[in-house]
């Protein structure tokens, strides 16, 4: 049977019942004789088979009204050969799928499989496209309605973003890949993968994923380790991004804000529910490589709940827990973590701004808030902070770059002989802030250097992002200079007040008049 350019349609209704399945006639009864089953004038026509289906420039769509989904494809030619209507189907098949080109060679099911599925039938099925291959390998029993599925598959190619003509989404790693496992139907619309690994560059990920469509939402229940995770191809910023952030900003009237005010993306709490649980032995992150990380993530009804959240670093571990509830268009959201020994330099390996930063740090941030951006979470924000660093040492260089007018002021407070050395000392600094309805108070701030010691009170608005906070500098006794024995600016100076002002975007340090 030959079908030129034909238009085949298959559906399935919201029990899962496809089209394909006809009411067949009463059966015969077998029990009794030819004689009595067949009467005078009566007779019948044979089953139509054929051995040879050839489709040319035709389309196939697929709707299935439980999901609401909607499929199609072009088939430019399609060959289905087979010796019976029992025996498995030779295919070969060249087409488009979003405009995208594909083929598909290997053994299928027999044609009666579809019409009337009694048993699992095995699947044998390569398909290509222009940057991946795709092979399916076990049996099938149900192919419309998607059940007795159990199918060895590998899915190997180019590069992940080559796949966004294909499936409509963006995939931003890029390089070859290699995933593989076992996908199983382990009840109507629920699907489980074992065995799962995805090796692409240098991750490697194993585990299982269970995914459950039963449900208004989705669930995804997932077990994954790794060996290592790069994930800062996911945070990276294209051209196009950042054009429409600064629009945005100069649009709102608010580019000199630090925290944005465009809404939050809450609606996608509310998609799928999911209980995912991952531990990786290193997981690169911008300028932030976590080693030993064990986190447990938990969706459901809008509430995502990370709990544990635990790191141990080369040098230091952090241990905290996340709730961030969707309540309408706004969020309430609770952060906890704590800091221990964390190596500052550790950290800011490969970062050029700040590798010029060594000390140890210790850390109890317990924060609360409610708001549908992150400007309307600082407005609401509620909590503490505590953070002490203890001896280490800044490059002198990178406080340059604050600015001319605030880093001579700064260097003036940490040290006057700042031509003479390349690094500021630090022996340590302690801060530490009470925060309320989005107003942080200091309840400690203290900077003691080689030359310094450096007090200050006040508070920073975190509605207004304004600055005011007073800095007291307390100079310490025999300071001098090994060339000269002479300071370089006046003892007045380096007792004068200061008051660090302006804004998070801009921040001023200036002679506080008042004092």
């Amino acid at each position: 049977m030959i079908l030129i350019e034909p238009e085949i349609l298959f559906e399935t209704d919201i029990s899962g019942k496809s089209n394909l399945a006809f009411e067949t006639t009463k059966k015969q009864d077998l029990t009794k004789g030819k004689e009595e089953t067949e009467t005078a004038g009566n007779w019948k026509l044979s089953a139509l088979t054929f051995n040879q289906l050839q489709i040319e420039k035709g389309r196939i769509t697929y709707i299935d009204h439980e999901l609401k989904k909607t499929y199609g494809a072009t088939v430019g030619t399609l060959m289905a050969t087979a010796t019976s209507s029992e025996s498995p189907t030779k295919l070969k098949l060249k087409g488009a799928y979003n405009d995208k080109s594909f083929e598909v060679a290997g053994t299928l099911c027999p044609l009666t499989a579809f019409i009337n599925p009694i048993k699992a039938w095995p699947v044998n099925l390569t398909v290509k496209t222009e940057s991946a291959t795709l092979t399916l390998d076990g049996t099938v029993k149900d192919p419309l309605a998607r059940r007795g599925i159990e199918l060895n598959f590998t899915m190997k190619g180019k590069e992940l973003a080559s796949f966004k003509q294909l499936s409509g989404e963006s995939y931003h790693l890029r390089g070859p890949f290699d995933i593989s496992g076992r996908i199983a139907d382990t009840a109507r619309n629920a699907y489980s993968i074992s065995n799962l690994k995805i090796i692409q560059g240098e991750n490697n990920l194993s585990g299982s994923v269970e995914l459950n469509l039963t449900e208004n939402r989705p669930k995804v229940t997932a077990a994954l380790s790794a060996q290592k995770l790069d994930l800062r191809p996911y945070f990276q910023v294209g051209p196009n991004t950042e054009k429409a952030t600064k629009n945005s900003s100069k649009e709102s009237g608010k580019e000199d804000k630090i925290f944005p005010d465009r809404p939050l993306p809450l609606d996608t709490l509310r998609q799928a529910d999911a209980d995912v649980k991952i531990q990786a032995a290193q997981v690169l992150l911008p300028n932030l490589p976590l080693n030993s990380l064990d986190i447990s993530m938990v969706l459901k009804d809008g509430v995502l709940t990370v709990k544990p959240l635990k790191v141990a670093l080369e040098k230091g571990s952090m241990d905290g827990h996340l709730s961030l509830q969707s309540q309408g268009k706004a969020a309430s959201l609770i952060f906890v973590l704590k800091i221990n020994k964390l190596d500052i330099s550790y950290l800011t390996k490969g970062h050029k701004s700040t590798e010029g930063l060594e000390g140890n740090l210790d850390a109890d941030i317990d924060l609360r808030a409610q708001g549908s951006s992150i400007a309307g979470l600082m407005r609401g924000l509620n909590g503490k902070t505590v953070l002490v660093m203890g001896k280490g040492r800044v490059d002198n260089k990178y406080i340059d770059l604050l600015g001319a007018d605030l880093s001579s002021s700064l260097f003036r407070l940490l040290n006057p002989f700042r031509k003479e050395t390349q690094y500021t000392s630090i022996h340590c600094f302690v801060s530490g802030f009470n925060i309320k309805d989005g107003v942080a108070s200091t309840t400690a701030f203290a900077l003691n250097t080689d030359y310094m010691v450096v007090v200050g009170e006040g508070e920073i608005n975190l509605k207004t992002e304004r600055l005011n906070l007073s800095l007291k500098p307390v100079p310490k006794h025999g300071i001098g200079t090994h060339a000269t024995g002479k300071l370089t600016v006046s003892l007045d100076e380096l007792t004068r007040p200061f008051k660090l002002g302006g804004t998070l975007a801009h921040p001023s340090l200036a002679v506080d008049p008042t004092q």
